[in-house]
């Protein structure tokens, strides 16, 4: 596609220009269910490797990034149902993303995978939430580097998660089935499940449900 059509078809306003993106951007795209809705000034970069399902609401200004860097060919994958919201980022730089079924997320949040990131289902992310930050740099007594340590894991938010807004998730960390982050949270460690969380570092207030009592539900990670 030439870069003027795909300039037009960024900046075509209304119901003519959402008509035209729903009939040729699935063209460029790796994969494209129905339905999909996206808006204006959205940024493919490296369509091909950018997979999307049934319903997919992709709001003004976001941007899809895949394009890798030192040689790695990562993907964005995103499932049913789900809602980016206005100025939305996903960086796919020497990793992949998965967003699964029916999670929606809040506008100007960025996620970066460094390491892989998996976003379960129903998850919902306020506005401008950071995942996949890199944690400062600190090492031990004996001079290991401990951000390298967490950073070797996936980033993980799984089913059911709520984060508050301006959360920001380092690299390598798992957010717990069903727990709530507070506004302008840091977590730079596991959140366990079920737990209602705030603080820079986030400390926990309180359990949703007693762990102990209920069984496992599925988590993002296949």
């Amino acid at each position: 596609m030439s870069q003027v059509l795909y300039g037009f078809l960024q900046w075509c306003p209304g119901a003519f220009g959402l008509v035209l993106r729903q009939k040729i951007y699935p063209r460029l795209l790796g994969g494209c269910g129905k339905g999909v809705l996206i808006g204006r000034f959205v940024k493919l970069v490296h369509p091909q490797r950018i997979f999307i399902g049934d319903r997919v609401i992709i709001s003004n200004d976001v941007t899809l990034d895949a394009s890798g860097s030192d040689g790695k060919t990562p993907e964005i994958r995103i499932e049913n149902n789900v809602f980016l919201g206005s100025g939305t980022r996903l960086f796919a730089k020497r990793n992949s993303i998965s967003m699964q079924s029916g999670t929606n997320i809040g506008s100007s949040c960025t996620i970066t995978a460094d390491v892989p990131v998996y976003v379960g289902k129903h998850v919902l992310f306020a506005a401008y939430c950071n995942i996949g930050t890199h944690p400062p740099e600190h090492s031990d007594k004996t001079g290991k580097n401990l951000s390298d340590t967490v950073q070797s894991a996936a980033t993980v938010v799984e089913y059911g998660c709520w984060l508050g807004v301006r959360t920001e998730v380092y690299s390598g960390v798992t957010v717990r089935k069903e727990s709530i982050v507070g506004a302008h949270s840091i977590v730079d460690r596991e959140v366990p499940p079920w737990a209602i969380v705030v603080g820079q570092p986030f400390k926990v207030l309180r359990y949703r449900k007693k762990p102990e009592l209920h069984q496992d539900i599925e988590s993002c990670v296949p």
